[in-house]
């Protein structure tokens, strides 16, 4: 039984010395394992060095490099492809961290699974939370040490010749079938250069799994770089003492999970009798975008039920095998739930990029470390940065932040211009909260803190700008009819480095933008936000009592507002002709009592979001 592992990598130094240290202390017995380190074109001269001096004592080591850049989906293609040279490989990429005995849980559970049709890979990464919500992920216990999940691996797994050779024969027939597929739209949302979503497609329309430990043989530090996506923090347990596994065949096993990391009927059925029944399927995290069944299992309101269970018990398929009593899980015909966005909180996950055009050791540090200060656990910070400076950056982050660095990702680019620099960062995040820093600034606690409250609490906002008091809240809303004016002028209506907002809405809009030259990247990136979503405004001073969040721009107003302006120079000159608009302005900013709301009246602007620190609750306020 031949193995041979396999590290795709391009520019992280850091992470691939990470890596190679814990593949060294790996148990490997008596076999002799190819190492094969696979670096897509990189000018790292640390990566080139650490590969081609690396000790490799358990057997042949080989260092392939690539002349022309082949990207993620490209590299994992070819790596994938030297199962046809050495049978079995696994495929480790270079943020990865792996357990002393990962080999010898690969060798056994290729042994017992090489031969079983319905396995298409073996992962060594057992998920801690649900990779679509980053919910707290507990598979039901069945005596087994293994799990299995319709979602490939792409945190350490184990591809055979045959299961990697079915798929791409498979996929050369149906990639284009894709987007109409079944496959679930957060999986679809992932970015052109994701291998992963087309294999989860295979799996789906082939009824194939992938096999999952229990307890990890691998750990992911999800850091950044071309071949990162780094929306939310994975890491797991490792299996650190060496143990004797027990698997399970699929047809046997109860802890069968689709792509939406709920419970399959088919394992459901063997645990409890009552839905067997019916033709139904499960949707306890309310997630999914419909249903093809005629009953479900859910957590969503139901105007009937035929079961029902409660939801106080962990994990929450618990309550269902234990009977327990309640109203919070409901099994009702398909046609009775009300389907609705994501019912359940989840606190967002924050990326911070910022851009790096030269080296300035003392801004750069800076808007790290106010990063750093600010109290909240789930977050990543990502650099990118023109190459020319990839070493001088490297040592700067090393001294400086230590055994930090792990969050913070480096990724190098050929342009200075900052808008291309974030568009490709922005292209491959595919989950949580998108802001950046220009080096030099900062971001104050409470308003990062507000911001994930509001994002947490209200799924319909998708972008907020930071504003840095109530005079800048005035503003942004007195902006409203010269908005398109000051997009024309490429006047600075928005300042870019206080924009956060959801990774989703990113991906809708960026089909539609080019990233040329970096005001007109702003420029039109903004006119397409207000075409699209509603625009949120929210306060960055310290007041605990009354943080303000101000709806200033909806999709509704600024139509309306095409149909009545002109986009040209003599827009604002008119308006502020007028004597009315003048005075009543005038009183507006100048908050004067008993008049200062007059404005907001005659003009209609925008409702204010605002918050009762008595009952923490938001309303909605016309002044």
């Amino acid at each position: 039984m031949s193995i041979a592992i396999v590290i795709p990598c391009y520019d992280r130094p850091f992470s691939l010395e990470r890596l190679l240290g814990s593949l060294s202390k790996a148990n490997f017995g008596e076999d002799r394992v190819t190492l094969i380190i696979s670096i897509d074109s990189t000018r790292n001269k640390k990566v080139l060095e650490m590969a081609d001096q690396f000790q490799w004592d358990f057997g042949h080591k080989e260092v392939i490099i690539h002349e022309v850049q082949l990207g993620l989906k490209r590299h994992i293609y070819f790596c994938a492809d030297l199962a046809n040279r050495y049978e079995n490989v696994i495929i480790l990429e270079d943020d990865l961290f792996v357990s002393p005995h990962f080999y010898e849980y690969a060798k056994q559970a290729l042994s017992f699974y090489q031969d079983e049709d319905r396995i298409a890979g073996i992962s060594l990464y057992g998920y801690p939370v649900t990779e679509h919500l980053h919910f707290p992920f507990n598979p039901i216990d069945d005596g087994a040490d293994v799990y299995f999940l319709q979602m490939a691996s792409s945190w350490g797994q184990l591809l055979t010749k045959v299961q990697w050779n079915r798929f791409k024969e498979w996929n050369k027939q149906h990639e284009s079938e894709f987007d109409e597929s079944s496959v679930p739209a957060y999986i679809k949302n992932w970015g052109e250069n994701s291998w992963k979503k087309h294999f989860v497609h295979y799996l789906i329309e082939n009824k194939k799994y992938f096999v999952y430990p229990r307890l990890s043989l691998s750990t992911n530090f999800n850091e950044g770089g071309n071949h990162a996506d780094p929306s939310v923090n994975f890491q797991t347990a490792i299996q650190n003492t060496k143990k004797e596994y027990v698997f399970s065949n699929i047809s046997q096993s109860k802890a069968i999970y689709d792509p939406w990391f709920e419970i399959t009927p088919e394992g459901l059925n063997k645990l409890v009798n009552s839905f067997s029944q019916y033709n139904y399927e499960v949707d306890l995290y309310g997630t999914k975008e419909s249903y093809r069944k005629e009953h479900v299992l859910t957590t969503r309101k139901t105007a009937e039920a035929v079961y029902s269970f409660s939801a106080k018990m962990t994990p929450i398929l618990q309550n269902i095998l234990s009977g327990a009593p309640g109203n919070a899980i409901r099994f009702a015909p398909s046609r009775s739930v009300e389907i609705t966005a994501n019912n359940h909180r989840n606190d967002p996950f924050f990326t911070w990029i910022i851009p790096v055009i030269e080296l300035n050791n003392e801004n750069i540090l800076l808007s790290i470390q106010s990063i750093f200060s600010v109290d909240h656990r789930a977050f990543h910070i990502m650099l990118i940065h023109h190459s020319d400076i990839t070493d001088e950056l490297e040592e700067l982050i090393a001294k400086s932040f230590g055994d930090r660095q792990q969050d913070i990702g480096r990724s190098q680019t050929d342009t200075r211009d900052v808008g291309k620099m974030l568009k490709e960062v922005f292209d491959r995040v595919n989950a949580g909260i998108l802001g950046w820093l220009l080096p030099g600034e900062t971001i104050h606690e409470k308003t990062w803190l507000a911001a994930g409250e509001i994002f947490s609490n209200y799924p319909h906002i998708n972008w907020l700008t930071v504003e840095k008091d109530e005079e800048a809240i005035r503003q942004s809303r007195l902006n409203l009819p010269v908005l398109y004016l000051l997009l024309s002028q490429k006047e600075s209506f928005l300042f870019p480095g206080r924009l956060l907002f959801r990774s989703h809405s990113w991906k809708t809009i960026s089909p539609q933008l080019n990233a040329t030259a970096g005001d007109e990247f702003f420029s039109g990136w903004i006119l397409h936000i207000v075409n699209g979503f509603d625009l949120h405004s929210v306060l960055a001073d310290n007041d605990t009592e009354s943080k303000k969040v101000s709806t200033f721009i909806s999709r509704e107003k600024i139509y309306g507002l095409i149909d009545q302006i002109s986009v040209d120079t003599s827009v604002k000159k008119k308006m502020r002709q007028k004597v009315i608009f003048r005075l009543l302005k005038y009183l507006y900013i100048k908050q004067i009592p008993g008049f200062k709301n007059l404005f907001g009246m005659y003009y209609d602007l925008p409702a204010v979001l605002r918050k009762d620190p008595a009952t923490e609750s938001y309303y909605l306020s016309k002044y």
